[in-house]
């Protein structure tokens, strides 16, 4: 079915920009970044991850503002993904929070340093990820669709690839340390984050049913996976 060669071609092109300089070294040596690169790291990550709700949330608003049914099975996807973003309204919860709360863990055991997020560290093509990321989730509908899609295909082999980079070391977590370490990953990996991307897979489709709306889905794609690999490309020349 053409509609799931879209689908997967999205994935393959996501999981492509994911086996980057960035989050290869990280997964293979952790160690090989020092606590200064570590925090420019997680400073870029955080500019970028930590929007995602909002992101959501502004592509939330176009598809409320369109009258027929069947964008409904669509808006109860993106209320899923936000109310998990946002840890089920707890905010010591939001996976926002979890991250920094995870990094500033792993920043200690590994570095035996806190976590400093230096705006200074941030580089252009992150801001470029960040203001153009959430212009097109509010420019239309089936852009912001595509971009949706993207975003949310680009996630999991990301976020396999930085867990894979502590697993490794767990026995260097003492007590609840790993768990708390964990956490932000073992509640994207268990299962939601391939979710979100599937249920987008699975209630999309219908409505993109003119060529028209999909050469917007497919430009939303398109424009958010070169912004994602844009911003890797960046990062890997300060962390270089």
């Amino acid at each position: 079915m053409i509609n799931k060669d879209v689908f997967e071609e999205i994935k393959l092109r996501a999981g492509v920009i994911a086996n980057n300089d960035v989050l290869n070294k990280w997964e293979n040596n952790p160690f090989s970044f020092d606590h200064e690169s570590y925090c420019c790291f997680i400073a870029n990550m955080n500019q970028w991850l930590a929007p995602t709700a909002y992101r959501l949330t502004q592509g939330l608003k176009l598809l409320e503002n369109q009258q027929s049914d069947r964008f409904n099975p669509i808006v109860e996807a993106f209320e899923h993904n936000i109310l998990d973003e946002a840890g089920d309204g707890d905010a010591d919860k939001a996976h926002a929070q979890l991250f920094i709360d995870s990094s500033d863990i792993i920043s200690r055991v590994f570095y035996d340093d806190k976590l400093t997020l230096n705006e200074d560290k941030v580089t252009e093509e992150t801001y470029h990820l960040h203001n153009e990321s959430i212009a097109l989730f509010s420019r239309d509908i089936y852009t912001m669709l595509g971009a949706a899609v993207a975003q949310e295909t680009h996630a999991l082999p990301q976020l396999e690839k930085m867990y894979a980079g502590i697993y490794k070391y767990k026995e260097r977590f003492s007590g609840d340390l790993w768990k708390n370490a964990a956490e932000f990953y073992d509640v994207h990996l268990d299962g939601t984050e391939a979710r979100h991307a599937e249920d987008l897979n699975n209630t999309i489709w219908e409505i993109l049913d003119t060529e028209d709306k999909m050469n917007r889905f497919s430009q939303g794609s398109d424009d958010f996976l070169q912004l994602l690999s844009l911003y890797w490309k960046g990062l890997s020349k300060v962390l270089n």
